[in-house]
């Protein structure tokens, strides 16, 4: 694990006292008011740069949580390689991660769902499905397992696959009952034919 990792973990500070902000993700907010806040296409230019050289420099070691601050920045074409570096680094915190990810689709302020959706569409589905699955058998709350388990039902043959060999963890058959709309006593096959007739639907 790294340094930054071991700062976007989900320890818990001292009762009492609040969790300092990292400064690497300090950094990544005032580089994303630096761009929306830019009033010309010259400082848009100059806040983009800072931003790659921002994210060049702290290499893999960045955090997931610094990584989806940038999805605050709108999704345009002067913005196309941030996104590619930003999507890129973050694919590398999957499956752990997806549920910060997922809380910014449940969370987020505009443009950040949308282009928190984005970067999942982008995903290579297997990668997508089994990050899914890991936030239901997770710890996430339950807004989050909700949202994961809408996703799985639009993510087809691959998720079918997947879904059928970790429906023997109950979180995981939990959710997919609730979101296929399988009664709780359903066996393996019936609870797939649901997922497969709602999935159809998506």
């Amino acid at each position: 694990m790294t340094q930054w990792e071991e700062r976007d973990s989900d320890s818990r500070p001292e009762i009492g006292r609040p969790r300092p902000t990292p400064p690497e993700l300090m950094t990544a907010r005032q580089l994303v008011d630096a761009y929306r806040e830019a009033r010309t296409d010259e400082d848009r230019a100059y806040a983009l740069d800072e931003a790659e050289s921002f994210l060049f420099t702290v290499g893999d070691d960045v955090g997931a949580d610094v990584l989806v601050t940038f999805f605050a920045v709108p999704s345009r074409e002067e913005t196309g390689p941030l996104f590619d570096l930003i999507e890129g680094c973050l694919a590398g915190h999957m499956p752990a991660k997806m549920g910060r990810v997922l809380r910014v689709v449940a969370e987020g302020e505009s443009p950040a769902p949308d282009n928190a959706l984005a970067f999942l569409a982008a995903l290579p589905a297997s990668l997508l499905v089994r990050s899914l699955i890991a936030v239901l058998a997770g710890q996430d709350e339950d807004r989050v397992k909700g949202i994961a388990a809408d996703l799985l039902l639009g993510s087809g043959d691959e998720a079918a696959v997947q879904v059928f060999d970790a429906l023997d963890d109950r979180e995981v058959r939990r959710w997919i009952g609730d979101a296929s709309g399988c009664p709780e006593d359903a066996s393996d096959a019936e609870l797939m034919r649901c997922f497969a007739a709602r999935s159809a639907y998506r």
